[in-house]
């Protein structure tokens, strides 16, 4: 009996400190603390239950443009307000992603202790050469090969023709294909061999195999060396850019594909829409990627709204020095901003009472209708996080639908489409997958139109699809 009772004093003994605890270590200037009632921990609770729907959860529940979540150790900014994230933005030093990135690059690629150095080498602002630092002049390094023009063309030609060649593969292997919509196409167990890759990596850069690579491999090599990082980390760090692309580019791809063919009506109209730009011969049919890019509206608004409904990416920054952000709220120093995408996406205020609802002519542009705000898409992030290469995995996604929608019938195995769910996602995933496998039946399309060959070209464009805010701003 006298032990219980010193379990239960000590405990709300501990209680009452880490109530108080909260509430001294609060600045009246800071965002609204919302899920105290177990201090520190009620927040974590809440992210275990709800997972991926916590934050539109709590923008719902609480009705704040900003507020802290007050974990062990530290504190998040969530920001709910768009008008908020402009700003938040703006202040790309003072609210930081790079001591994010190199962190978390760190923890995928393993560098050795001296390229651990390196990257954290100038990532605090108050530093004279801050913006020389490897992460933060990364972006820049890149820029040219990831942007619309010869470098980006020259890539997007290579993936272009290997997707070609695998859909020639997959249509040759058996009249009909049972196959997992998701996990087939997404190889996961490739990211875990990091040992595998960096020693391919590795022989790659040894055989200069890079001398006769693309422009973002040789900016990125060129990067890593001006930086007089090792052969192994240079390898190593090229894990990030295929983890980038596994675990984004095919969860969407996959998506874009289950919406299209789930819905007839979707089907009928991007097949009919991807029709019109194939020169159709006896022998060989020919399809321009460009033009799809260009003179299909259905098919890149379906797309987009996959990155909308589908896409739950949160942009992170660190807060470097104490910040009054748009002159009312307080940031402390060593706390991390937080703007989750699936908060933005799921605004009726910006998309409308049928923002529940998955609309394929979404982002079709009419004279009728007003453009919903370009700030709160947020399926390729913004700001300083905002994708390097969205257009070259957009343009390969795109790529891939089309040949898709063009050359096969895909149904559900039984005949029956089920209603693709991902609320047991992980909170950190950027394009989750679904709850359940989704099985599928992939049968070659058959009809007087249907050539045997096809021939697929890729003509290249110095204009950028509008796929973020800032592309839109023509950045």
């Amino acid at each position: 009996m006298a032990f219980s009772a010193t379990v239960l004093g000590g405990a709300i003994t501990i209680y009452i400190f880490l109530r108080l605890l909260l509430r001294y270590t609060q600045d009246a200037k800071e965002p609204l603390t919302i899920l105290t009632s177990i201090p520190f921990l009620s927040p974590i609770l809440g992210m275990a239950a709800r997972k991926t729907s916590f934050y539109a959860y709590s923008r719902d529940k609480y009705g704040l443009p900003i507020y802290i979540l007050r974990l062990p150790g530290t504190r998040m900014y969530v920001v709910n307000s768009t008008a908020l994230i402009t700003t938040v933005q703006r202040q790309f030093i003072t609210l930081a992603f790079p001591p994010i990135e190199t962190r978390a690059a760190i923890n995928v690629m393993g560098a050795s202790e001296a390229g651990k150095a390196m990257l954290m080498k100038n990532l605090d602002p108050k530093e004279r050469n801050w913006d020389k630092g490897y992460a933060a002049s990364y972006a820049k390094a890149i820029h040219p090969a990831m942007s619309p023009g010869p470098g980006l063309d020259a890539m997007n030609r290579v993936a272009i023709l290997k997707i070609a060649e695998s859909l020639d593969t997959l249509r040759g292997q058996t009249p009909q294909i049972i196959m997992n919509l998701f996990s087939s196409l997404l190889a996961k167990e490739s990211l875990v061999a990091r040992k595998l890759m960096v020693d391919a990596f590795e022989q790659y850069f040894r055989k200069d195999g890079h001398k006769h690579g693309s422009a973002l491999i040789k900016a990125r090599y060129d990067h890593s060396v001006s930086f007089n990082a090792s052969l192994n980390d240079i390898a190593r760090f090229e894990i990030g850019g295929a983890v980038a692309i596994f675990a984004n580019t095919g969860p969407a791809a996959s998506w874009l594909i289950y919406h299209i063919h789930s819905d007839p009506m979707i089907l009928s109209e991007i097949r009919s829409e991807v029709s019109k730009v194939v020169a159709y011969g006896p022998d060989e049919s020919t399809i321009g990627i460009s033009n799809v890019k260009a003179s299909c509206p259905i098919l890149l608004s379906t797309f987009q709204e996959v990155m909308r409904f589908r896409s739950i990416g949160t942009s992170a920054r660190v807060v470097m020095e104490d910040h009054m952000l748009d002159g009312k709220y307080l940031l402390k120093k060593g706390a991390t901003v937080m703007i989750p995408g699936a908060v933005q996406h799921s605004l009726p205020s910006v998309w409308g009472d049928n923002v529940a609802e998955f609309d394929h002519k979404r982002f079709i542009r009419s004279g009728t209708t007003k453009r919903p705000n370009p700030v709160a898409f947020r399926g390729f992030g913004g700001g300083t996080t905002l994708c390097p290469g969205r257009h070259f995995a957009s343009t390969e996604i795109l790529a891939f639908a089309s040949l898709m929608v063009l050359r096969f019938d895909i149904k559900p195995v039984g005949g029956k489409w089920m209603h693709a769910t991902a609320e047991q996602a992980e909170m950190w995933s950027t394009v989750p997958l679904p709850d359940t496998d989704i099985a599928v039946e992939v049968t070659p399309r058959k009809g007087s139109d249907m050539s045997e060959k096809w021939k697929v070209i890729y003509s290249g464009s110095d204009k950028a699809m509008e796929l973020s805010a800032e592309d839109m701003a023509g950045k």
